[in-house]
């Protein structure tokens, strides 16, 4: 029942972006699309466990950038998971927290050569839940669901590898607003991926 309300829930979040996506990024006129797959490192502080916590991230971003202008308009859908553990001995608790933001923002570019940097910012909608396991019976449960606004601010840049390829690496600081499972809100993610430009 959890999973079908959240996909449902889901499913209308990323409605609603991919149409304000749309409508955003048809004001700035022709450009270059580029759709990017990123995967990497994420951390943050677990309000459950009172530890920090550290596990893995993946995403997708597409965005549309007019080479006339520095800025690019798009949106940015993503996973993460971040685990810990709690206690000792047959009282050890495996904790893993899990978030998948939705987010709609813009990023202004500088450079013009093969090297380009980048800094952003989105906004958006967060889903996120707990699962945890008993490590000595294996027994596992999940528990506490939270869904709320969202902000990401993402830095970084590409290397451009071919006419219509290129690597990106960037750190991302997501606000996660009234999460109760991190401790400040915060889940920073130092991500690497490919991308592809799309064409005019």
């Amino acid at each position: 029942m959890r999973v079908c309300v959240l996909a449902k829930t889901l499913v209308v979040a990323m409605s609603v972006t991919l149409l304000a996506a749309g409508t955003a990024v048809g004001q700035i006129g022709q450009g270059e699309g580029l759709l990017t797959f990123n995967g990497g490192y994420v951390t943050a502080s677990s309000a459950v466990t009172d530890r920090t916590i550290d596990g893995g991230v993946i995403s997708v971003t597409f965005e549309r950038l007019d080479w006339k202008s520095p800025f690019s308009v798009g949106f940015n859908i993503g996973y993460a998971s971040a685990s810990g553990d709690s206690g000792s001995g047959n009282s050890r608790v495996e904790t893993s927290t899990n978030s998948i933001p939705v987010y709609v923002g813009g990023k202004y570019w500088l450079g013009k050569s093969k090297i380009q940097g980048y800094l952003g910012a989105a906004i958006g909608v967060y889903f996120s839940w707990l699962d945890r396991e008993v490590v000595a019976t294996g027994e596992s449960f999940s528990s506490i669901e939270k869904t709320g606004f969202g902000l990401g601010v993402p830095a970084g840049g590409t290397f451009s590898i071919g006419e219509t390829v290129f690597i990106n690496a960037n750190y991302t600081l997501n606000w996660l607003w009234d999460n109760e499972l991190l401790k400040d809100d915060l889940l920073h993610s130092f991500n690497l991926g490919l991308g592809f430009k799309l064409g005019t």
